[in-house]
């Protein structure tokens, strides 16, 4: 429906009631979750996975500990730490050069904490951790494959 007005005619053409009508507000589309799968198994996270400047963050520890890393908080810091067999990963939030096995790496957008919960740039973390990781844009679901 469109904005606009309508009139009430008088039998003798003499407009008795003018209303102006409201633009009809469509529904928001709803954009269906984001599937995380690690391995052929499907994640499932406290807090759903977070788009931020083109980059999927996901919960720190389900990730780390999915992928088989140890993963260590230092609260006074803010710097989580991960390990897994040869590789040592170290993200200090709201950075955005994190290290692996002691080079310095650049990303997009840093780890953060929203909502009491660490997140990280999945894409980052799972191939610092070796692994593959593959975006279905029109399914909405990401595949990270260890190696």
């Amino acid at each position: 429906m469109k904005t606009g007005q309508y009139h009430y005619h008088n039998s003798d053409g003499s407009i008795s009631l003018s209303r102006q009508t409201a633009k009809r507000v469509s529904k928001p589309s709803v954009t269906p979750a984001l599937e995380v799968y690690i391995n052929g198994v499907k994640q499932s996270y406290d807090q759903s996975p977070v788009i931020e400047n083109g980059r999927t963050l996901v919960p720190l520890r389900g990730i780390f500990e999915s992928l088989g890393a140890n993963v260590q908080w230092d609260q006074k810091n803010q710097v989580v730490t991960a390990i897994k067999t040869n590789t040592k990963i170290i993200l200090k939030i709201g950075a955005k050069s994190p290290t692996v096995n002691g080079k310095v790496s650049q990303i997009d957008v840093p780890a953060k904490v929203r909502n009491g919960r660490t997140l990280v740039p999945l894409r980052f973390v799972g191939e610092a951790l070796g692994a593959t990781v593959d975006y279905n844009t029109s399914k909405r679901t990401i595949r990270i494959t260890s190696k």
